[in-house]
């Protein structure tokens, strides 16, 4: 492959079509680096190497096996892309401490990844986790404001 802006939004497209939705780690030996790290609003630590993202990607499917990520918009700037997508599955698994509730969840996120000799080395994820929540079913919720 070679490392250009269409190529790295190609890549950024199959780990999602691939290995979030259809769970295709072999894409992983050819896809990450060795030392990748990707760093989540979803966890205070970052999730290092190709075994600790499998081990992230599994417990997502493992609560959600229904799961889809959809790109919705990809933009390259050199080595970077940044990657807007939403995610939805049905909760039939633990998910953060939550043990199955059946529900439907849709939620955003945006990923950007560092593409280095056609190897993805870095990405920050942040999504809707407090959507997520809310979903689930277990947040308050929370009053209106009033003026008075």
């Amino acid at each position: 492959m070679t490392n250009t802006k269409k190529s790295n939004k190609e890549l950024a497209r199959r780990i999602n079509d691939e290995v979030w939705s259809k769970g295709n780690f072999e894409l992983l030996c050819e896809y990450f680096s060795e030392d990748f790290v990707v760093h989540t609003s979803a966890s205070p630590e970052p999730v290092r190497g190709r075994d600790g993202f499998k081990a992230n990607v599994e417990r997502v499917r493992t609560a959600l096996p229904d799961v889809e990520l959809v790109t919705r918009h990809l933009f390259s700037n050199g080595n970077m892309v940044a990657n807007h997508w939403t995610m939805k599955g049905t909760h039939q698994g633990p998910f953060m401490g939550i043990d199955a509730t059946g529900n439907e969840v849709e939620f955003p996120g945006m990923t950007i990844i560092k593409i280095e000799h056609d190897m993805i080395v870095e990405a920050w994820t942040i999504f809707d986790l407090l959507g997520v929540m809310k979903q689930l079913g277990v947040t308050p919720e929370l009053e209106e404001a009033t003026t008075e």
